[in-house]
């Protein structure tokens, strides 16, 4: 996790052992907050929705996909419109 915070977000997604789903997630969606608090709102939330979207539907209703509805909080008000991020 720590990698990912760092920005090293391919380092930190390597070494996550295959079918952790909830862990590659999690680092997706702190990629997305990445991308979103870097100035591309639209990029981070197709990001968001793609991690969700590979999700069994009874993952979906863990603390990762509220996790994932508060990076979208991190978009800005501007980016409200945005068909992404709406």
């Amino acid at each position: 996790m720590a990698l990912a915070l760092l920005g090293d977000h391919d380092a930190s997604v390597s070494i996550v052992p295959d079918g952790q789903l909830i862990a590659a997630t999690s680092f997706a969606v702190n990629r997305a907050v990445s991308l979103i608090r870097g100035g591309d709102p639209s990029g981070g939330a197709r990001h968001v929705i793609r991690a969700v979207r590979v999700l069994p539907a009874d993952y979906r209703q863990s603390a990762t996909t509220r996790r994932a509805a508060q990076a979208l909080d991190a978009a800005p008000v501007s980016a409200a419109g945005a068909p992404a991020v709406a």
